[in-house]
């Protein structure tokens, strides 16, 4: 049985813009060794509603190193969570713990700067963590 979480540290993994954490769609391929091209797809293949995508799912770009304009996604919390519940495997669990604890304690720092009701929205967001924390806990104890 597993009593704690395993200790990988991704907080370089999610990013912040107006306020808001994110991980590119770039950064989930990385993680996991998958190729951008089948995150992208993966990410269209989602089976959720257009609300939920339009909210977790921002379209955006970046350049390659040949200078080239690509498509990527800025992922919330939560449409990180739908996508790689998808994944499978040791490795793909560890991850996704370790991406709560990240994104947890990220923030908790962002909290430490805001105005009373962003900290408010904040407090908000780590109990919602917190809850999936334990909930993939659990999961990760029961497949163990």
């Amino acid at each position: 049985m597993v009593s704690q979480l395993p200790d990988v540290d991704l907080r370089h993994y999610i990013s912040v813009q107006d306020n808001q954490l994110y991980t590119p769609s770039t950064r989930i391929a990385e993680v996991f060794g998958k190729s951008h091209k089948n995150v992208l797809a993966s990410i269209r293949n989602l089976d959720c509603s257009d609300y939920f995508t339009e909210l977790n799912f921002e379209p955006s770009e970046f350049t390659d190193t040949t200078g080239r304009k690509l498509p990527m996604y800025n992922v919330t919390k939560d449409g990180f969570m739908f996508l790689v519940m998808g994944f499978t495997g040791k490795q793909a669990a560890v991850i996704k713990e370790a991406y709560i604890n990240a994104f947890n304690s990220m923030a908790e720092a962002l909290s430490t700067q805001h105005s009373p009701q962003q900290t408010q929205a904040l407090q908000h967001l780590q109990e919602t963590n917190q809850s999936l924390q334990n909930e993939l806990l659990q999961l990760y104890r029961d497949k163990a």
